[in-house]
């Protein structure tokens, strides 16, 4: 079985990711700055709202831009260049 994934896998993800971010959207993490700044890296969708500045800090891409590239991987097949 091979290490890399297929383009319906990688589909999957992505609607997995937009599911996630949709629902993260609708129902807010309601906590207090210094719990959210704390357990943030425990969350697959980021429970801080923050631009700017923390975004020069944060660990990945927003989550529009990760959707978008496991689309785009899926669609042309880029994740097999190397």
């Amino acid at each position: 079985m091979s290490a890399v994934p297929k383009p319906p896998a990688i589909r999957s993800l992505a609607s997995a990711l937009r599911k996630l971010h949709l629902g993260s959207q609708h129902i807010p993490l309601e906590t207090s700055q210094a719990t959210a700044s704390a357990t943030a890296h425990m969350f697959i969708v980021n429970p801080l709202t923050g631009g700017g500045l923390a975004a020069l800090f944060s660990t990945h891409p927003p989550m529009e831009d990760r959707i978008a590239r496991l689309e785009a991987m899926a669609r042309d097949h880029s994740y097999m260049q190397r």
